[in-house]
Parts: structure tokens; C-alpha cells; sequence
């Protein structure tokens, strides 16, 4: 993944790919759902391996807005200024990601498989975060 505008400014194709390439998890959610198709307020994140820390500043108001050898998506970068718990200063900037998925290896144990007696089988880790992606 990697984004195109830093502080709302264009990077050209090259000093966006040597400067901002980033891996990790795409997380693409409704922050608030209306059930009416379309109308939904998006936002995307990308998530570090530990799943709760972020990459990169998070995108408000994402649309996916072209799906070819990757996704382009658009929004709103929302950057927190300070550690206040309370009336936190963000600054706030037009942005556009670019992500190519990485596929995930398959497992090669049966551990964490389905059917897995292991495993309790109320987890979606993974799915349940991507599921709003999928349906469209």
C-alpha cells in the first residue's frame, strides 16, 4: 500500500512508492451504517500485525473508488495532534491509497483450520472486518 498526497499535496508515482510503501492489514468498515445501500460513512485503516495499532493515519469518509490490479481509495487522513483523552486536535487532509493484496500462505497444520476442536468457533478474526468489503 502505499498513498499518493502528503499533507494534501501530490507526490509524484515514484516518491510515493519509494516513501510511503507500507504493509499490513486493510481494514474497510462503516464508522456509521445506514442500512440504505451506499450510504454508509466509510473508513479505512491500515492495521500493524499486532491488530490494534495503526500504520498509517486512518482514512474518514473512504470510497473505493477503482478496482483494477489493486484498490484506489479516497478519503479524508485524520492526524492527532498531542495524547489529550479530550477534545483532541487532529489535522485533516485529502488523501488517496493505492493497496495491492498480498495473498496470506495457506496453512500447512490442521491448527486454527475450521472444524478445528481447538478453536472456539464464535472467532472471525479477519472476516468479520472485511465481510462490509466482500458483499460489494
Amino acid at each position: 500500500m502505499f498513498r499518493y498526497l502528503f499533507e494534501g499535496q501530490a507526490l509524484s508515482t515514484k516518491e510515493a512508492v519509494r516513501l510511503t510503501r507500507r504493509t499490513g492489514e486493510l481494514v474497510y468498515i462503516p464508522r456509521l451504517h445506514d442500512p440504505r445501500r451506499g450510504r454508509s460513512l466509510m473508513i479505512a485503516m491500515l492495521l500493524a500485525e499486532d491488530g490494534d495499532s495503526y500504520v498509517i493515519p486512518l482514512l474518514n469518509r473512504a470510497c473505493v473508488v477503482e478496482v483494477r490490479s489493486g484498490l484506489l481509495i479516497e478519503g479524508t487522513e485524520i492526524n492527532p495532534r498531542g495524547r489529550a483523552v479530550k477534545n483532541i486536535k487532529t489535522d485533516t487532509y485529502p488523501q488517496r491509497w493505492f493497496c495491492r493484496p498480498i495473498p496470506r500462505p495457506a496453512p500447512t497444520t490442521g491448527v486454527g483450520s475450521r472444524g478445528d476442536p481447538g478453536e472456539p468457533t464464535n472467532v472471525t478474526r479477519g472476516n468479520s472486518r472485511s465481510a462490509h468489503f466482500r458483499e460489494r
